[in-house]
């Protein structure tokens, strides 16, 4: 029998399954809190993905527009920058699907 694999924008239910891709995929220093990836993603649902397979999700991507050069802080809200000329992939991290 097939899986099913979907990539779709992220929403807040989402949020249980993320933080468990993000704590088998990075060690705890690079661990953000529940608080700021909620907060990524009210102010940028367009530019934040998950990736599920069999309903569990197994992959997230959260990026925001900037300019090139202008890096986001680790754990930090994102700051969009006036005259954006790029989108800027802030995390992404995939774990293993069932």
């Amino acid at each position: 029998m097939g899986h099913s694999l979907a990539l779709r924008l992220m929403v807040a239910a989402d949020i249980p399954g993320v933080l468990t891709v993000q704590q088998d995929a990075y060690s705890e220093h690079f661990h953000e809190p529940a608080t700021v990836i909620v907060e990524r993603l009210t102010d940028h649902p367009h530019t934040a993905w998950v990736v599920e397979m069999d309903s569990v999700i197994c992959a997230y991507l959260v990026a925001y527009h900037s300019r090139l050069g202008k890096v986001n802080p680790l754990h930090a809200p994102f700051a969009v920058a006036d005259k954006v000329d790029c989108l800027y992939l802030h995390d992404l991290a995939i774990h293993s699907c069932p």
